[in-house]
């Protein structure tokens, strides 16, 4: 067995954990400002792993390392992964409504829009993954608009 102050660390985060989620350390690991990999949740505070920005970081990798897949369109393939989880978060919510696993999807909706705005508030023509030096546009900004989870669509659910 293995034990260390990481280890005991991550225990004692656990044991406040509240939805499915992998909570962070800071004083292990310390992100960047505005990482889209991290998200802080505004209601309790903890940092955590977001996973919208580890999804959307797939077909990214892909295409930095010279990788055939994803072809096309860059604003398109960054789109269509927040649809695909769009789409999958609803559906979850729908599906599990009168129980408390609601509660996870509702803590995702906050963690997608996260990542959305994240990405709309980044000035026009900065980078935005490194790897693959893709710049903020506006047409991506606005895939993305349109793609936030409101109330309103949840209450469809």
């Amino acid at each position: 067995m293995t034990f260390g102050p990481a280890v005991i660390a991550a225990y004692k985060l656990e044991g406040k954990a509240k939805y499915s989620r992998i909570l962070i350390d800071e004083k292990i690991c310390l992100p960047e400002e505005n990482s889209i990999i991290y998200y802080r949740d505004p209601e309790d505070g903890y940092l955590c792993l977001n996973p919208i920005g580890v999804i959307l970081s797939d077909p990214i990798s892909y295409v930095a390392e010279g990788e055939v897949y994803p072809e096309g369109d860059m604003n398109e393939i960054i789109s269509n992964c927040f649809l695909k989880q769009r789409k999958m978060i609803l559906k979850q919510i729908s599906r599990y409504k009168n129980t408390t696993v609601i509660d996870k999807y509702l803590w995702r909706v906050k963690a997608f829009n996260y990542t959305c705005n994240l990405i709309i508030d980044i000035p026009n023509e900065e980078v935005i993954y490194k790897k693959i030096n893709f710049v903020s546009n506006q047409q991506l900004k606005e895939l993305l608009k349109n793609q936030l989870i409101v109330e309103e669509d949840i209450l469809k659910c």
